[in-house]
């Protein structure tokens, strides 16, 4: 029997951003101000860095083949130390043919003191836009810094704007309208320190914050991205699921996500903390998705900031993504196991020494061809001696073909954690869009590769990729 084949065309879902990490200095990108190419590196070479006077850094983007969708947006900041960044904002505004600013589709406030101070760490952030309006032709990435303090500075890393399938899922996401759609027995609004905007949640003992989201409008089946963000001096466990309801408001089936981040891990970041997973798909008879933080020890002063829960192709394809299952599914060269309680998440992490190692996973891509794939890891410099640990971890996917030869390259990211004595080692996230997969190829290599250094070795933990 003939079938008419689908008209409707493909969703264009590569990083729209041009020249994303700044390898070609400022090309495609319009300044404003005291910006320089810094050499404090994330990833890559280059960072945009603005100094302590007012400035602005944008894009236009085009969003030929992207119809109508939201879009994902993520970067990472990184401010001064001895001086704090001083407030920030990040937009995303909606143009017409003629670069006429038709309205707004994100807007971030990042306040003073997020970023910089005592203690600086890289921190990524990740946010959704609105769906654009009818006449849009292009979106404005916009970067606007405020005046500083002498000697302060803001620097800008691995721009990404992809288009994506559903708005953010979640209502008030970023706590700015205090507790409102969400349900605890532990948590209030906390107006000092937050992530982006100018609250955020907070538990100052044991319980719960959660959320729980309708489904109704999604397919049956369907895969989901949670992203979030958490900080905590103290010492604290947080468990975070998605778990499935049905229509009489039992759970049904296994969870599709439960992470649990262990003591140590947010008291040594000394900032926010952005978490990224896929869930699992949503059992048949699910109409709503319950997501749950749930802290275990009193008086943590945990804070929950930027949740943003938006529908995917696919659950996680990676095997084994948080080692704790040892190096099953993994092959390797020079890597071992540590079990660890500052793990990203889980009890597990992959280690690396100064002498470098391998490791990588081959992943089916089943009718792959053709789509885009959301890659993400956590990668942390570790100290072998005293000093500043420095390290890189060279990640790559790579397209192969039926036989196993390798036909293309999907994504490459040249990632630099760093350690300084002040702080100890620090964890910090990397997320990349990858190309389209060629015709033929029939799985992805993820490979990290971490190369001999005098003093630094590599932990890498929470490794993700599925479909866009």
């Amino acid at each position: 029997m003939y079938r008419r084949r689908s008209t409707r065309p493909q969703l264009r879902c590569v990083n729209l951003v041009q020249n994303p990490s700044f390898e070609a200095g400022f090309a495609n990108w319009e300044k404003a101000g005291d910006i320089i190419i810094g050499v404090e590196l994330y990833e890559g070479m280059h960072v945009a860095q603005m100094h302590q006077d007012p400035a602005s850094l944008w894009q236009d983007v085009s969003l030929a083949g992207a119809a109508r969708s939201p879009l994902l947006l993520s970067f990472n900041l990184f401010g001064s130390l001895g001086a704090p960044t001083p407030d920030t904002t990040v937009e995303v505004l909606w143009l017409d043919s003629r670069h006429n600013i038709i309205g707004q589709g994100q807007r971030l406030f990042i306040g003073e003191g997020t970023l910089g101070g005592d203690f600086s760490t890289r921190i990524s952030f990740l946010a959704v836009t609105d769906t654009p309006p009818k006449n849009t032709a292009c979106a404005r990435v916009l970067f606007s810094k405020a005046d500083g303090q002498e000697g302060s500075f803001l620097q800008i890393d691995q721009v990404i704007l992809t288009p994506v399938r559903t708005l953010n899922l979640i209502q008030n996401p970023s706590f700015e309208a205090d507790l409102l759609s969400w349900s605890t027995n532990a948590f209030s609004t906390d107006y000092q320190s937050h992530l982006e905007g100018g609250a955020s949640a907070i538990s100052t003992e044991a319980g719960y914050l959660t959320q729980s989201v309708p489904l109704t409008n999604q397919p049956p089946g369907s895969s989901y991205l949670l992203s979030f963000a958490l900080k905590c001096e103290n010492e604290v466990t947080v468990r975070v699921t998605v778990q499935w309801v049905d229509a009489s408001g039992t759970i049904i089936g296994s969870p599709g996500l439960d992470l649990t981040i262990p003591a140590n891990t947010l008291p040594s970041q000394y900032a926010f903390l952005t978490y990224l997973a896929l869930t699992g798909p949503a059992p048949r008879g699910a109409v709503t998705a319950r997501i749950t933080f749930e802290t275990t020890v009193s008086e943590s002063d945990l804070l929950v900031d930027q949740v943003v829960f938006l529908r995917v192709r696919t659950s996680n394809l990676v095997q084994n993504p948080s080692f704790e299952d040892g190096l099953n599914g993994w092959t390797t060269d020079q890597v071992n196991i540590e079990i660890s309680t500052s793990a990203y998440e889980g009890n597990a992490v992959a280690y690396i020494d100064n002498e470098g190692g391998a490791l990588w996973q081959d992943i089916s891509l089943g009718r792959g061809a053709g789509s885009c794939f959301l890659f993400g890891c956590a990668l942390k410099a570790g100290f072998t001696d005293p000093g500043t640990a420095v390290t890189h971890g060279l990640i790559k996917v790579i397209w192969l073909d039926r036989r196993g030869r390798e036909i293309g390259l999907g994504l490459s990211l040249v990632a630099r954690p760093f350690s300084l004595t002040t702080i100890g080692s620090v964890w910090q996230v990397y997320m990349g869009i990858t190309d389209r997969a060629p015709s033929g190829a029939s799985a992805a290599r993820i490979r990290i590769t971490k190369p001999f250094a005098t003093n630094g070795a590599l932990h890498v933990d929470n490794i993700i990729f599925g479909r866009l």
